[in-house]
Parts: C-alpha cells; structure tokens; sequence
C-alpha cells in the first residue's frame, strides 16, 4: 500500500515538475516573441521617420526660397540638410540592425519552443506509465 501511494506521489510530482518546465519555456518563447513583434514596430517606425525626412529634404530643395538662397545662408541650409541625411541614414541603419536581432529573437522563440515541446512529450510519456 505504501509503495503504492509514494509510486503514485512521485509520478504526480514528475509530471507536476515536467509540466512547470514546458510553461516555463512555453513563457521564455513568448517573451521573445514579442520582443520580436516590438523591434517590428520599431523598424516600422524608423523607416517611416527616414521617409518623412527623405521627403522633407526633397521638398526643402525644391523650394523657390531655397533656389533663392546664396553665400552663408546656402551653407546654413546645406550643412541643415546634410545633418538630416545623417539623421535619416542613422535611422536606416538602427532598423537594419533590428533586423538582425529579430531574427536572433525568432531563433530563441524556435528554441525555447523546442524544449517546452520535449517536456510535453515526457510528461506525457510518463503520464502513459503504469
């Protein structure tokens, strides 16, 4: 009777502790998940700044007040519209550079996933046992 009772306490502590561990992981891939989501929005978010400024230069350069413009204050506006290049080109480059992690993101959302699927498949191996 004993013995019978510790065999059913320890597979029910087994399956308890296997079970924990694939929610555990299950929650690690979710995480990084939306950490992945997160960095698409930022990357989003980024271009569409670049665009606007892309926009806002080409715009700038076009204005009859900018054509007009000669000496110190050409090079005023020029030296405003180089920053905003540089400004715009550091934007494509932090998107570009989330990218990558993006998939390195992906990569751990995969592993993680992975081993909550191992513990699943124990748990319910051990839930098969007699």
């Amino acid at each position: 009777m004993f013995q019978l009772i510790a065999k059913f306490y320890a597979k029910r502590r087994y399956l308890w502790k296997e079970t924990v561990e694939a929610e555990l992981n299950e929650i690690g891939a979710r995480i990084s998940a939306q950490n992945a989501d997160d960095k698409h929005a930022m990357i989003a978010q980024l271009t569409a700044d670049a665009e606007a400024i892309a926009q806002s230069i080409a715009a700038g350069m076009e204005a009859e007040s900018y054509k007009a413009l000669e000496g110190q204050e050409k090079y005023k506006a020029d030296q405003e519209r180089k920053d905003a290049e540089k400004l715009a080109d550091g934007k494509r480059k932090y998107a570009k550079q989330l990218e990558g992690e993006i998939e390195e993101h992906m990569k751990t959302v995969e592993y993680f996933r992975k081993i909550a699927t191992s513990h699943r498949n124990l748990a319910n191996s051990v839930h098969r046992l007699k």
